[in-house]
């Protein structure tokens, strides 16, 4: 008879073990879902604050292209300066 209620006793408690294990792989599930909706949220929210960045720096430099524009290309005037006719060497004798 003593058997009969080991048995039992070791029954229920693997439900219980069972269930437990059952309870916190869900809790583990719920918490990993949570964590990457936050995580979405937060990329969400930093995606729009780096987007506003982007607009303002552009509507800056809309207003700036009104005059000559800085970013056209190389300018006119070269690192090297040319020689003036004046100061070229004479090479009559």
């Amino acid at each position: 008879m003593g058997s009969i209620l080991t048995d039992a006793f070791d029954s229920i408690s693997a439900r219980k073990q069972k269930a437990i294990r059952q309870t916190y792989t869900a809790h583990r599930q719920f918490e990993a879902k949570r964590k990457s909706h936050y995580n979405e949220f937060y990329a969400v929210k930093l995606a729009r604050q780096l987007m506003e960045k982007d607009e303002e720096l552009l509507e800056a430099e809309s207003e700036e292209g009104a005059g000559p524009s800085s970013t056209a290309g190389p300018s006119s005037s070269s690192a090297e300066p040319t020689p003036a006719a004046d100061s070229a060497p004479s090479t009559s004798s």
